[in-house]
């Protein structure tokens, strides 16, 4: 098996993610502070929880750090039941949240204006926030042109063998950022994501009608259950 994907192929699976996906930067008119907590809401959940337990918070409470820190947990965690792990990430966001009141003046940009490495360190060292979430911060809210890697991003770049199958997030996020400028990254990243949803889905991928099948390698995917799928889906296509 090839385990590297060419300059050129990895230019042409970029234009077809974003030309197929068209990803749109869910941010926008967000504040830092509820763009960390919406990534910290998204792990390990689908996206309807995540958008159900962000919307739940902002209805009843104000999202600053100050604000969540006084909150009482319960009633945070009540709200983040859509999202999974409620008391879990409630008792993680309102512990966040007093680091900020207490260390950082209330405000995340004390952490963010800092030169990317530290800001970066600083944000790891808050509760709930690891690798991915760190740098999806930095990259949407600083424009640090990073490529965060999320589960959805991992599962594709092994299976289209970029990169092998036990590399871990610092090895697929330094190949990724090797090979996208850093103009495509945000678009490409979030491209991937969308893609890993719709098609290439850890059960049941849509092998047959994927838009970059051609490129894939298919790493530990069963051959037998995408050939099958394949041929269904040609003879429905072909309308037998």
């Amino acid at each position: 098996i090839n385990l590297m994907i060419s300059e050129k192929d990895f230019e042409e699976i970029t234009k077809i993610l974003i030309k197929t996906h068209s990803p749109k930067v869910w941010s926008k008119g967000l504040t830092p502070f509820e763009v960390l907590v919406s990534v910290i809401l998204s792990q390990a959940t689908e996206r309807k929880g995540n958008i159900r337990a962000f919307k739940n918070l902002k209805d009843k409470f104000e999202l600053t750090p100050d604000s969540v820190a006084k909150a009482d947990v319960e009633k945070l965690a009540e709200c983040i039941k859509p999202a999974g792990l409620h008391n879990n990430k409630s008792a993680k966001i309102k512990e966040m949240s007093k680091i900020i009141v207490d260390e950082y003046g209330g405000n995340l940009k004390n952490i963010l204006d800092l030169p990317e490495e530290e800001a970066r360190k600083k944000l790891m060292s808050l509760p709930g926030v690891g690798q991915k979430t760190a740098d999806v911060v930095l990259n949407l809210v600083s424009n640090v042109p990073v490529f965060p890697i999320d589960t959805h991003i991992e599962r594709i770049a092994k299976r289209i063998a970029l990169v092998e199958i036990k590399t871990g997030y610092d090895g697929i996020k330094a190949t990724f950022e090797r090979l996208a400028p850093p103009e495509k990254r945000r678009s490409l990243h979030l491209a991937l994501i969308e893609h890993g949803r719709e098609f290439c889905k850890k059960i049941n991928p849509k092998c047959s009608v994927c838009p970059i099948f051609d490129y894939c390698e298919r790493r530990g995917l069963n051959d037998e259950i995408v050939g099958v799928k394949f041929l269904k889906c040609s003879f429905i296509d072909c309308q037998y």
